[in-house]
């Protein structure tokens, strides 16, 4: 810590402005990505065309390929979102709170779903959706963990409270 953090009982929040800035641009990416899906897809499954995969010239290959995109936008907009509320909470001063550990088991949740759908990417087109996977699920663990840690500090913080 700083010399003027230790003076500031309001501790630095400027990586926390930093962090919800960039949730903010990507949600608009994500929004836009969204928007476009079906441009994206039909890109992508024409990519696909005449490779060694199972989606690879199948007519449904357009359908599996957007409902899935679609899933994992709709996840990404969802954790964003809640990853800015979340922030929002740490600004204020509000860091152990059982909210906090919701929204964070919630945030986990997203992120396994994310890594699932990717997995069935990954098997039905190209496997770096399967890397991708990997990665996704990586970070929902890492959030777990954090989740745990926060739920952890809750629970000292109210027994502290009610021995006061």
């Amino acid at each position: 810590m700083t010399k003027n953090e230790i003076e500031n009982p309001v501790y630095d929040t400027r990586n926390i402005r930093i962090t919800r800035i960039c949730v903010v641009i990507l949600l608009i990416i994500c929004a836009v990505m969204l928007v476009r899906g079906p441009w994206l897809t039909d890109a992508f499954v024409r990519g696909l065309h005449g490779r060694d995969f199972l989606l690879s010239d199948k007519p449904y290959a357009f359908g599996v390929t957007i409902t899935i995109g679609y899933i994992c936008g709709t996840l990404a907009l969802v954790m964003l979102i809640m990853m800015f509320r979340f922030l929002g909470r740490l600004a204020q001063g509000n860091v152990f709170t059982r909210q906090n550990v919701q929204t964070l088991y919630r945030i986990s949740l997203c992120c396994i779903y994310a890594a699932g759908a990717c997995l069935i990417m990954g098997l039905l087109s190209y496997w770096m959706f399967g890397a991708l996977a990997a990665g996704i699920l990586f970070m929902a663990l890492i959030v777990r963990v954090v989740r745990d840690a926060f739920e952890r500090a809750v629970s000292m913080k109210d027994e502290l409270d009610y021995t006061i």
